[in-house]
């Protein structure tokens, strides 16, 4: 049976977000069609790629008015989602952005006769705190909202790829590094950014929360496992899950000092870190993401020079954001 092929253009909702963001830049560099889209209606950001359309784009709004912007797309990769925080005080609002809003997208989808519908999830839909080892067949228990709206629109995805509307595919991410591609994104609460901030505006890293253990995967990485996504034939894909992550889980206190070394590399002063454990040594990680899925698609993600390179980055964009505002104002 000879492949199928699919529409080039691909479509990415949340386009102005910190994954969105970098993974449009790192489509459209890749020569690839693509298409952004924003629930917002402000102009796009400095820095938007030339020649790649930025439309608003409502899932909660006009249906007609969705499957007219999917209209001609191959793939659709949904990334419009309320982010931790708005989950946590607006729980409500947040199962409708997130759960309602990835269903009426994926009929929408249908609808325009899109290929393929990625919805982008989340690690802890397998719960919190995670344990052992976790692969893409487990039992899910979200237990914050963040996670249990993702395994809502996870639900709505599957449903359709089963009945064999669209081809569905949830990604679950684990805890992406790197810079975002413009400086208003609003992800600087994020663990490694907040750090990197802390570290270019005062020659200082306080970690809040030392000991915990997660897995940390580049945004480098992570839109090259995506493209690689996108494009996998059906049976690569078995029941349309992946996990997106490093396969390697490693302490906070671990990236808090290896955010210090970078920060000091790119700005030539000593950075203090305050709040790591003294090294357990021995200490084994309560949980480990498998990644054997991924490597079958050929992929082996995130070495040790991946996440201090997107550790750098942050850096540079901070410094650069920061020279920029210290400038004297031409008179």
């Amino acid at each position: 049976m000879s492949a199928i092929v699919r529409p080039a253009t691909v479509l990415v909702t949340g386009a102005r977000g910190y994954l969105g963001g970098r993974l449009v830049q790192y489509l459209a560099g890749r020569g690839r069609a693509v298409h952004g889209t924003s629930r917002s209606d402000r102009p796009a950001p400095d820095g938007w790629p030339a020649g790649v359309p930025l439309t608003k784009l409502d899932p909660l709004g006009d249906p007609a008015a969705a499957i007219a912007a999917l209209s001609g797309v191959g793939t659709v990769i949904h990334l419009a989602a309320a982010n931790e925080g708005r989950s946590a005080s607006e729980p409500d609002a947040a199962l409708a952005e997130t759960g309602a809003g990835t269903r009426r997208l994926v009929e929408a989808a249908v609808a325009a006769g899109v290929e393929r519908f990625v919805f982008l999830s989340t690690i802890h839909v397998y719960g919190t705190p995670l344990r052992g080892l976790l692969s893409e067949t487990d039992r899910v228990r979200p237990v914050h909202p963040y996670a249990i709206t993702h395994q809502v629109g996870e639900a709505f995805t599957l449903a359709a790829s089963d009945a064999g509307r669209i081809e569905g595919v949830v990604i679950r991410l684990s805890n992406a590094i790197g810079a975002p591609a413009w400086i208003d994104v609003d992800r600087w609460t994020l663990l490694a950014n907040d750090l990197a901030r802390q570290a270019v505006r005062t020659g200082e890293v306080v970690l809040r929360t030392p000991g915990q253990w997660r897995d940390f995967i580049a945004l480098s990485d992570v839109c090259q496992a995506v493209e690689r996504i996108i494009d996998a034939p059906s049976q690569a894909l078995r029941d349309g899950i992946v996990n997106l992550a490093s396969g390697r889980t490693s302490r906070v206190d671990d990236i808090a000092v290896r955010v210090a070394r970078a920060a000091e590399k790119e700005l030539g002063r000593p950075i203090v870190v305050h709040g790591p454990t003294p090294d357990v040594g021995a200490a084994e990680p309560p949980f480990t993401l498998s990644v054997d899925r991924l490597q079958r698609l050929g992929l082996v993600l995130s070495t040790t020079e991946s996440l201090d390179h997107a550790l750098a980055e942050t850096i540079r964009l901070l410094k650069h954001r920061s020279l920029r505002t210290d400038s004297p104002r031409p008179r």
